[in-house]
């Protein structure tokens, strides 16, 4: 687990503490939401990178926008940039929106094709609600590399590893998310202008459904009763039942 106090300010300086003690590297890390109250934000990410061992597993939660109190903002690009650069073996981001009742999760993926070609593509999201972006990812066994990811707009033709990773990322082995416990998926305006975004979950939907199919058997029921009323069978039923 990583707090705001051991990330480190120096790359490489939580790597190079562990080596010198002797502490092996760590198989899972967990981050819940510090990694947006770190000023140095891109060098504390590198050194949570640094401390998984190949094969470890990392699982992020930060604020993604205008969270009062968060120091960054930490878009889903950051986060699989970041994976697709480092190669890592696996990376799923969400988007989860917290504005919602009881809210909504996404799933960002790069990856497009268009004319059987593959390409790269941001997130592009145009909402303006509160959200978090949830990471889960898998470190491979390649070295570590330095320096940093470039955004997408200015890499030029240099599409590599991004692509390639992007590519790993969504023919990954693993089950897809299950969460048609949370709730169902609704015809909800897309928080993306591209398609890179999809809705995974809606449980405000699936509550709203709820409501309606509760309001429709109430209004049936008073419905059947005025109709009784009417026909001057509601006191005979109620006699009948009660033994009169």
């Amino acid at each position: 687990m990583i707090g705001r106090q051991n990330t480190g300010l120096i790359p490489g300086e939580a790597k190079h503490l562990i080596e010198r003690n002797g502490i092996p590297l760590l198989r899972d890390d967990f981050d819940g939401s510090s990694l947006d109250n770190i000023f140095n934000v891109a060098t504390a990410m590198q050194n949570v990178s640094d401390l998984l061992k190949p094969g470890g597993r990392c699982v992020l939660m930060n604020w993604s926008n205008s969270f009062p109190t968060a120091y960054a903002m930490l878009s889903p690009d950051w986060f699989v940039d970041f994976f697709a650069y480092h190669e890592y073996e696996d990376a799923r981001v969400l988007v989860v929106a917290v504005d919602a009742v009881h809210g909504r999760v996404w799933r960002y993926d790069p990856l497009v094709i268009h004319d059987n070609q593959y390409g790269y593509q941001c997130s592009s999201i145009t909402t303006h609600e509160t959200r978090a972006t949830i990471c889960f990812a898998e470190k491979s066994d390649k070295p570590t590399k330095g320096g940093f990811p470039v955004q997408m707009h200015y890499r030029g033709a240099n599409v590599e590893p991004y692509l390639s990773s992007a590519k790993r990322f969504r023919t990954s082995q693993r089950p897809q998310y299950d969460f048609s416990w949370h709730g169902i998926k609704t015809m909800q305006p897309n928080i993306s202008s591209f398609s890179t975004v999809t809705l995974l979950a809606d449980s405000d939907a699936t509550y709203d459904a709820r409501v309606v199919a509760a309001a429709a058997k109430a209004r049936w029921l008073v419905n059947r009763i005025r109709l009784a009323i009417a026909e001057g069978r509601l006191m005979s039923s109620i006699k009948r039942r009660l033994g009169f």
